[in-house]
């Protein structure tokens, strides 16, 4: 019993800690960029792109984590939401690990029912059926035009990469795998990052503003960025990737780590 709730609040405690310690902080300079976008640096803009997944991450799965922990305090068995998303090599992967829950519930009653029904249309059922469901994925989120772009981009980085498949794996295979491996995890990350400029924009036409930003690239507003709580924010959320790319691609060591963890 002791064991149990030991694992439980260990959970909870983790989730408290991505939400209040992570997310929280990186939310902080994420806010206050966009909005001073006028004054911000494209520089400035750019660095916001790279965070504000971070922010998404913990945020959402700091969430999750508590309502798991705290829920088997009940006897109920919640479903992980989250499987380390910014180790996947592709944007088809990445939702798959992402928000699993919502991936999996538009998977089930919208993409496969869509294509099912659109099954006269051979392979272009599937295509329309993901910028269908990816649409309306975006438009879960808020009804605004920024949110369909979103979900649209979504589907049409998924469909290019089905269509590109044995074109991308000529020219990757080319590649030591360890750079297969990281150039596919980057290259995904970038586009889940930059995508997002439509999810923290309230419209369509700011969402594009910040990209207009982008232009003036070497400029560079340094009161964002040397900020105490982002610094604060990001050395804990490089140590918490640096833990699942452990736990991740270096299984051995992780199992040798977390038993010297479980002995102290």
């Amino acid at each position: 019993m002791l064991r149990i709730l030991y694992q439980v609040f260990r959970l909870a405690l983790w989730g408290f800690f991505k939400k209040v310690i992570i997310a929280n902080h990186l939310a902080a300079a994420i806010g206050q960029t966009y909005s001073n976008v006028d004054t911000a640096g494209g520089l400035n803009i750019l660095m916001i792109v790279l965070v504000q997944p971070l922010y998404l991450y913990f945020d959402f799965s700091g969430y999750t984590d508590i309502a798991i922990g705290f829920a088997r305090t009940l006897g109920i068995d919640l479903l992980p939401n989250f499987n380390k998303p910014f180790l996947s090599e592709n944007v088809t992967n990445l939702w798959r690990r992402m928000h699993m829950s919502l991936s999996f519930w538009f998977n089930d009653y919208i993409f496969k029912q869509t294509s099912f029904k659109l099954r006269k249309w051979r392979k272009y059922a599937a295509v329309t059926a993901v910028f269908i469901t990816f649409t309306l994925f975006g438009i879960w989120h808020g009804a605004g035009w920024n949110f369909m772009i979103l979900g649209f981009l979504q589907a049409v980085a998924i469909n290019y990469e089905f269509f590109t498949k044995r074109w991308r794996v000529s020219v990757f295979s080319r590649m030591p795998a360890f750079s297969q491996i990281w150039a596919g995890r980057i290259l995904t990350y970038l586009f889940f990052g930059f995508s997002h400029i439509f999810f923290f924009r309230p419209d369509f036409g700011t969402a594009l503003e910040s990209f207009s930003t982008l232009k003036s690239i070497g400029v560079f507003t340094s009161d964002i960025f040397l900020s105490g709580p982002l610094r604060f924010g990001l050395f804990f959320a490089f140590l918490a990737l640096a833990f699942e790319i452990l736990q991740n691609d270096h299984e051995k060591i992780f199992e040798k780590v977390s038993s010297l963890w479980g002995r102290a």
